[in-house]
């Protein structure tokens, strides 16, 4: 799994919740106003479990409220800002440590090698 991966499948997490939660391995949504069909990669299936340790962990509700509306119900950045007492800069600095974060999970669950680990460069 890379950290590509896993942004493109929180994009698609609100379209796909249903189907991950049934253990389908195929979806079919519609995305920029095409048919795609999205393969659901098995760490997928552990995407709800960590996305809720994250949310029960960290007590700010209105950083629950804003993974609520991104990744939940799969609102676009502007429709969050315009529901939530944030900066841009603070919601972008939220939603760039929550990625952190869900990744590191998947690192100690073990989806993520050691090589993937080493491509991620510090100086991008």
């Amino acid at each position: 799994m890379t950290k590509r991966e896993l942004k493109e499948m929180l994009h698609y997490y609100s379209r796909l919740h249903d189907e991950i939660a049934s253990g389908k391995r195929r979806a079919k949504i519609i995305d920029r106003g095409r048919n795609k069909t999205v393969i659901i990669p098995e760490w997928a299936y552990l995407m709800e479990v960590f996305i809720t340790e994250i949310s029960e962990y960290e007590k700010d509700k209105i950083f629950s409220r804003m993974i609520e509306y991104s990744v939940i119900e799969g609102k676009n950045d502007k429709d969050v800002l315009s529901r939530l007492p944030l900066s841009e800069s603070g919601y972008y600095r939220q939603k760039r440590k929550f990625e952190e974060k869900l990744y590191e999970l998947f690192i100690a669950a073990g989806y993520v090698s050691r090589e993937e680990i080493l491509k991620n460069k510090i100086t991008e």
